[in-house]
């Protein structure tokens, strides 16, 4: 089952990419074991792109839910590594939500997340490129629209139930 959004989160994708604040942002938790090829990388980007980046120590205790919501909902490029615990992480579906374009490592290949559209990257050391690449690509809000319409069909309450429906009745 998608692993969803954390509670209280309430992004939404109401902005289109030009109007957003942020060309890319990630907050969350610096985990030495998780993130340890992530951190460095972010840390020497160098660019003149508006950024939000806030790095904390411990799960869930960066700033509150209603502002990493508006951070989020604010974002053109999402920066998405892997969970402490696992390749999951609540920013990837949180993101897609969003309509963010979605910047991540290989993910788990479940049958309700064929054909998303986020972006996979090999390595972490490729950030700058990709950054460099996305954000002058005319196609950008297509991707966005795409995943958003991703969201709504496959992670959403209503597509991870069609989906769990879709299965069952095919038993």
């Amino acid at each position: 089952l998608p692993l969803g959004e954390i509670f209280k989160f309430n992004g939404n994708s109401d902005l289109l990419l030009k109007d957003r604040e942020y060309d890319y942002s990630f907050i969350g938790q610096f985990d030495p074991g998780a993130r340890s090829d992530f951190y460095p990388e972010v840390n020497k980007l160098n660019n003149n792109y508006k950024k939000n980046i806030i790095f904390y120590d411990g799960w869930n205790k960066g700033i509150g839910s209603e502002e990493y919501s508006r951070v989020l909902s604010n974002t053109k490029i999402a920066l998405v590594p892997r969970g402490s615990a696992s390749l999951d992480t609540f920013r990837f579906y949180e993101a897609m939500r969003c309509g963010c374009v979605v910047l991540t490592l290989i993910q788990n290949e479940y049958d309700f997340m064929l054909n998303s559209p986020h972006i996979e990257i090999g390595s972490w050391s490729n950030l700058q490129s990709y950054l460099d690449a996305l954000l002058i690509d005319e196609n950008l809000q297509q991707l966005s629209n795409q995943t958003k319409q991703f969201w709504e069909n496959n992670l959403s309450s209503k597509g991870a139930a069609d989906f769990i429906l879709k299965k069952i009745n095919n038993k």
